[in-house]
């Protein structure tokens, strides 16, 4: 995790999924945090990224670590 957290600090996009990945599912010793997970995936989804765009849509919709907008989802 510690590289992983490294990585994503830099701007590495891979990495940076990964930990919100694993923070929306508890994983890899990060206690589940959903919140973290949208806070992880908003600037790459705003930078155009569309696997973040998905994950972080999907949260949107479920309302998970986000308000439920199914408006702002799409």
């Amino acid at each position: 995790v510690q590289w992983t957290r490294e990585a994503a600090s830099k701007g590495h996009v891979g990495a940076t999924k990964a930990l919100a990945n694993w923070n929306l599912a508890g994983r890899n010793g990060l206690a589940k945090n959903p919140t973290e997970s949208a806070r992880l995936l908003t600037p790459l989804a705003e930078g155009g990224d569309a696997g973040a765009s998905f994950a972080l849509g999907i949260q949107t919709i479920l309302g998970m670590g986000v308000a439920h907008d199914v408006t702002r989802a799409q």
